[in-house]
């Protein structure tokens, strides 16, 4: 009897439970290899009578992460590559396993985060705090405090304009590598080199995370924006920082429908900022034109 699988599936990751206190590299990581080892696994899943041992498979996959789950997902992204290899030879001879793989081509379709601290959350509290007392909670809630309170951004000020082109120079040969997978069995190890850098910052502006996020089809950060989250901030949950120059703009719930739309025609898309941008001139202390999307 043939076995038939569904066109659409959802997996909820494991790899992460009761284990999100080492830090936002760590947990990215472990996410990227399951990603992986889950893609690998059903498509041989998929190949199985299969006559042919070569060729290419697409995948299209989508992410959707919660709260800190959303920045272990950003940081995945810089570990999975656009091509996997499949192996169907058990044998330990290479050369057959070489001469039987599939490669597995990755398509990014949607990346979707809900109340994720995209800036972290120095400095975006419920209450602000001292930068003495983020320090102190930060390092209390081990590694994934101090990526999440950047304090390792505090070291980053000595000697930063070196340590910005050892990070180019390292994005570079990171991207190179990592596109195309070499081994089917390989699992992928976090870098000891960065956990001296702020983490945060760097998914926010190195090519390295940014690269991988560009190339999805969509992009949606959703934000509480009625004020009432206590751990995730609208600021930090939807890119809102003062100093940001990003023409973001704001999105309602009721017209997120046609946001979605809007998204694949420029030229509407800009009607919408220049309307967002003459009701925000109309209102006093109304919300500043740009935002990502928010959830009301």
């Amino acid at each position: 009897e043939e076995v038939t699988h569904p066109d659409i599936i959802v997996h909820s990751v494991k790899c992460n439970v009761d284990k999100t206190h080492d830090g936002i590299r760590k947990g990215g990581t472990r996410l990227a290899n399951e990603i992986i080892n889950f893609i690998q696994s059903d498509t041989m899943k998929r190949r199985e009578g299969s006559d042919s041992d070569n060729g290419e498979v697409n995948v299209t996959f989508s992410l959707v992460g919660n709260s800190l789950g959303g920045l272990y997902s950003r940081f995945a992204l810089s570990k999975i590559p656009y091509e996997i290899p499949l192996s169907t030879d058990n044998s330990e001879d290479d050369d057959n396993k070489l001469s039987s793989n599939i490669k597995v081509r990755l398509f990014p379709n949607i990346f979707c985060t809900t109340a994720t601290p995209h800036l972290g959350v120095s400095q975006h509290t419920y209450l602000p705090i001292p930068r003495l007392a983020e320090t102190i909670i930060g390092a209390g809630m081990g590694a994934t405090g101090r990526d999440l309170f950047r304090l390792n951004s505090d070291v980053m000020n000595d000697g930063a304009a070196a340590k910005v082109n050892a990070a180019a120079a390292k994005t570079v040969k990171r991207l190179s590598s990592f596109r195309i997978r070499k081994d089917s069995n390989q699992n992928i190890e976090s870098d000891a080199e960065d956990e001296l850098d702020c983490v945060i910052r760097n998914m926010c502006l190195d090519d390295e995370f940014l690269v991988p996020l560009r190339n999805f089809r969509q992009r949606i950060a959703y934000a509480n924006a009625y004020g009432t989250d206590f751990q995730v901030p609208c600021q930090t949950a939807a890119f809102l920082n003062d100093n940001s120059g990003v023409g973001h703009f704001l999105i309602g719930a009721r017209s997120l429908n046609n946001a979605v739309a809007l998204d694949e025609n420029a030229e509407e898309g800009a009607e919408r900022k220049r309307n967002s941008d003459e009701q925000g001139d109309a209102k006093e202390g109304a919300v500043p034109p740009f935002v990502v999307a928010i959830l009301r």
